[in-house]
């Protein structure tokens, strides 16, 4: 068993019940959104660094789970630099309200997020959202190969 599928295994077994799926589903993206954000209000570039540790950080696990992290990241970048002249009080909003959503969806599943147990379920979260997303299709991509 490869680490991502021992990673993802774990994450899902703390994310059973649906409301909680869903409500992860969608706070996760405003989350990494609103990182992304707030990284790029400060004009340095931070943002690309940030996307690219990440995506040596996915890398490492697997091909398709850094390419598919690196269009997402990309596209929210794309976003970001869209949405510069406000992307502060957007990015403030959306990380102050995913929260609220991830927590509340925690306190509905009754069980404590993932993160507490090992901070890198902070980078599976986006990669459990796009596998939920992705087998609705009926394509698993994050196989033993990948």
């Amino acid at each position: 068993m490869t680490v991502l599928t021992r990673l993802l295994e774990s994450y899902e077994k703390n994310h059973q019940n649906p409301v909680n799926e869903v409500i992860h589903i969608i706070a996760i993206p405003m989350i990494m959104f609103s990182i992304l954000g707030v990284t790029a209000a400060f004009d340095i570039f931070l943002e690309y660094i940030l996307v690219g540790i990440v995506f040596f950080y996915y890398l490492k696990l697997s091909k398709i789970a850094a390419l598919l992290m690196l269009v997402w990241l990309l596209i929210y970048l794309g976003l970001v630099a869209l949405l510069k002249p406000h992307i502060i009080e957007i990015s403030i909003s959306l990380f102050i309200f995913g929260w609220v959503l991830q927590f509340l969806g925690h306190f509905i599943e009754g069980k404590r997020p993932s993160f507490f147990e090992d901070l890198r379920y902070f980078l599976i979260g986006p990669l459990f959202v796009a596998q939920k997303l992705i087998s609705k299709f009926g394509i698993n991509i994050f196989t033993e190969n990948g």
